[in-house]
């Protein structure tokens, strides 16, 4: 499987993200909001071709994790 992107690589996300497909890191779930432009880094490459992404904010504290599919990142 050839993948654009490698695990750590830093990204930013070129659309939003549906609430369901978020995975909230911290203590407080419902006030994480991921939208288009944030950033991150891959975490996992999944088998079906898809990222596990970690994302965070601009201080780099960890918001939460959300799967991405290519065409829906850009690398840093």
């Amino acid at each position: 499987m050839n993948t654009k992107f490698k695990r750590h690589q830093r990204i930013r996300l070129l659309r939003d993200v549906m609430k369901d497909d978020i995975e909230p890191y911290g203590e407080n779930p419902d006030s994480v909001i991921i939208k288009k432009g944030m950033s991150g880094e891959i975490n996992t490459i999944l088998s079906n071709g898809n990222y596990h992404v970690l994302i965070t904010n601009s201080e780099g504290e960890k918001l939460a994790y959300v799967v991405m599919d290519e065409e829906s990142l850009e690398s840093l």
